[in-house]
């Protein structure tokens, strides 16, 4: 079989709903004893971010109302891959070595909801605790809860959610008190922006042609323009204008003549009188360089025989096909070849009726002038 193949790509940036490493969200969640609180936001992206148009919110016991919200001074910025921490000010020594500021935010317990919010668009980047609800002592989570703990987000974790029973899946959970990791917050890279992409290329087959997502095989003999579609793994999808031309398959018979001694050779195959038809796939052959395929059902002439019973004298011979026979060689076979009007041997057998020699006296009488 021939594929020929001709490529043409070109990709497409699409602005999707791509938004995972683009901004903001909670790293780290401390609500340990006494006021041992702090708060870590990270920037998962490749450039700082100025925090001016930023701010976080507590709602202490389930209200609706904001009763802390800390904003940020001019010029307060995170860079890329790094963390701010937030700390109470009267936490031990390890929270307050690590924190950029601190804040009457942080006099949380675990009944009270915290929020990141970006003020530029009013959208709310993450939630630890849902607004409007007390869940009593804190939130469970994993296994342990909002109170007494400490919260690590996952490194698998790469922006915030606002759906609370989304990100209460999102944490590791540590004692009470631990400050190991607060400064610092890595996560697992994040892949590029899904795109879409668009490639247009020609493909020659012979007889069939799948496109690459399989969902269609093409049989017609001919050419045709077709549209297939792959989604990746991000979600974008490969779109593919594909040009298709289908070979014809090349079929045909041999129904060659050969005479009942002989032979003939197709495509390196012997056929004869006893094995005379058959199937033969001739590969990549013809203008199209295709495969090929041809039935085989020899004509088999029969062999021609017959005899030869001349009569001779006794002392006289006969030539058959060359040779002598005579009184003492009177039998024999006789091959003809190529002969008749098939072209095909043919078998002769000699066996002469051989008349025998006449013999007798005569004793006339006769005068002495006399004659006979």
């Amino acid at each position: 079989m021939k594929k020929i193949f001709a490529l043409i790509l070109t990709t497409i940036c699409i602005n999707g709903a791509y938004s995972q490493c683009t901004t903001l969200f909670f790293s780290e969640y401390i609500e340990g004893s006494s006021n041992n609180k702090a708060i870590e936001i990270y920037n998962p992206t490749s450039a700082a971010i100025d925090l001016t148009s930023y701010s976080v919110a507590r709602f202490n016991n389930g209200s609706t109302s904001a009763s802390n919200t800390q904003d940020f001074p001019a010029g307060t910025t995170i860079a890329a891959g790094d963390v701010y921490v937030i700390g109470n000010s009267s936490a031990n020594a390890a929270i307050l070595a690590e924190s950029d500021t601190t804040s009457g935010l942080t006099f949380y317990n675990g009944d009270d909801a915290v929020i990141l919010y970006n003020n530029v668009t009013n959208d709310t980047l993450d939630a630890i605790g849902v607004i409007g609800i007390d869940p009593g002592a804190g939130w469970p989570v994993g296994s342990g809860a909002t109170n007494n703990t400490t919260l690590v987000r996952k490194n698998t974790i790469t922006q915030g959610t606002k759906d609370w029973s989304v990100g209460v899946t999102q944490w590791d959970v540590f004692a009470t008190d631990m400050v190991d990791s607060l400064g610092a917050h890595s996560i697992i890279p994040c892949a590029a922006p899904c795109t879409n992409t668009a490639s247009s290329f020609s493909v020659t087959e012979c007889t069939t042609y799948t496109v690459p997502s399989g969902d269609e095989t093409y049989t017609t003999v001919g050419t045709s323009t077709v549209a297939d579609t792959i989604p990746n793994s991000c979600g974008a999808d490969s779109i593919m204008a594909i040009t298709v031309t289908i070979l014809p398959v090349l079929t045909g018979n041999n129904n060659a003549t050969i005479c009942a001694t002989g032979s003939i050779v197709i495509n390196g195959n012997t056929y004869d009188a006893t094995t005379s038809t058959g199937t033969e796939i001739f590969t990549n052959v013809g203008p199209n360089n295709c495969d090929s395929t041809v039935t085989v059902a020899l004509n088999v002439l029969p062999a021609l025989t017959g005899n030869n019973n001349a009569t001779i004298c006794a002392t006289g011979s006969i030539v058959i096909n060359g040779n002598t026979y005579d009184v003492t060689n009177p039998t024999g076979t006789e091959i003809f070849t190529n002969v008749g009007p098939n072209n095909c041997d043919s078998t002769v057998t000699v066996a002469l009726n051989v008349l025998p020699a006449l013999t007798g006296n005569n004793n006339a009488t006769i005068c002495a002038t006399g004659s006979i």
